[in-house]
């Protein structure tokens, strides 16, 4: 039976770090989602709804708070100091990479708001 080396072992222990960090991190973004909403809601019952404006759902109040979220979104390209020798071109796409995966994330996490609170 082969061992395995400290290669194997080491890149194995990256990525079940990085994996559940994703996990941590997803699990905080619904966690601050489901605040937020909370929050928008409280504040429209407060000063809206005195103002003659119909109380909203759950449902509104979730999607109010990630279509705002996903307007005001912005990933910073600024350079760190390893970039120096990276190709303007290479940080571009990985910026528009960064942009595709955090709306697809949103579009995630939105479609399991949706579906969950049918």
């Amino acid at each position: 039976m082969n061992k395995l080396n400290y290669e194997t072992t080491s890149l194995v222990s990256t990525l079940l770090g990085k994996t559940v960090m994703w996990a941590i991190l997803f699990v905080i973004g619904f966690l601050t989602t489901l605040y937020g909403a909370f929050v928008l809601r409280e504040l429209w019952q407060w000063f809206a709804v005195p103002a003659g404006f119909d109380m909203i759902t759950k449902r509104t109040s979730i999607g109010i708070f990630l279509i705002v979220g996903l307007l005001k979104a912005t990933i910073s390209g600024g350079s760190s100091s390893d970039d120096g020798d990276q190709p303007t071109y290479a940080r571009s796409i990985v910026i528009l990479l960064g942009y595709m995966v955090f709306f697809t994330l949103s579009w995630i996490s939105a479609a399991i708001w949706h579906f969950w609170l049918l």
